[in-house]
């Protein structure tokens, strides 16, 4: 295609058509020909067949990919020759390159048992046109609590706001740890939909004070002693 949108990472193919007329309107497939072809950084071709020159239908294919958000151009040259004369003939295609992020803040804590603790999730998307991330807006992000504790309340089902955030509120009333999961479906105009995905978690403590021993009896003026234990 003359332009396309791809998710970060996955290959794209170009087909190159080459053709002539010599009346403007008729044209036909050139068999062989071998056009020159360029793709602007940081994309990087991984397959040519233009090399060994053009088939029966006057095409061949070009395969690129890029490892970073961004937009790239496809160049291609061939030189026509009738006879003595030449001309030298071009065309182009574009690709964007895009990207999905999803993080979780905190990503661990501590909190005391009984108490709610709120996770941030912010979905964010890189256009490939420069600016970096940017929140994305209306995402849902699908969220899953597992381990201790309980899922209170979460915003994400919602969708995220500008900012591309939304909030997750759980709670435990038990010593020991939550997982927090937050994925999100990211597509791209010519890609099929890539999960995203990131976790967050959470440690809850509880403390107990042991006085040993808890009853004793004495002689006035003898000493005692109590021995205090803090355990968490």
């Amino acid at each position: 295609p003359a332009s396309a949108q791809n998710l970060l990472g996955e290959p794209h193919a170009f087909t190159v058509t080459i053709e002539q007329t010599d009346d403007g309107e008729t044209w036909i497939p050139v068999e062989g020909a071998v056009p020159t072809v360029v793709v602007s950084a940081p994309a990087e071709i991984t397959d040519n067949t233009c090399d060994s020159g053009t088939d029966a239908g006057g095409q061949c294919t070009v395969t690129g990919t890029s490892d970073t958000p961004s937009s790239e151009t496809l160049s291609v040259s061939f030189t026509g020759v009738i006879g003595e004369g030449s001309s030298e003939f071009g065309g182009g295609g574009e690709k964007t390159w895009i990207d999905y992020q999803v993080t979780i803040d905190p990503p661990s804590a501590e909190n005391l048992v009984g108490s709610e603790h709120v996770k941030t999730v912010t979905v964010e998307i890189d256009r490939g046109g420069g600016n970096g991330w940017e929140p994305l807006e209306g995402a849902i992000p699908a969220v899953n609590v597992s381990g201790v504790g309980e899922l209170v309340s979460e915003t994400c089902s919602t969708g995220s706001d500008a900012s591309g955030k939304c909030t997750v509120t759980i709670r435990s009333d038990d010593p020991g740890d939550t997982t927090v999961t937050a994925s999100f479906e990211g597509s791209a105009v010519d890609s099929s939909a890539r999960t995203y995905e990131a976790t967050g978690s959470k440690a809850w403590l509880d403390y107990r004070i042991d006085v040993d021993p808890q009853a004793a009896t004495n002689y006035v003026g003898d000493p005692h002693v109590f021995t205090v234990t803090l355990e968490v």
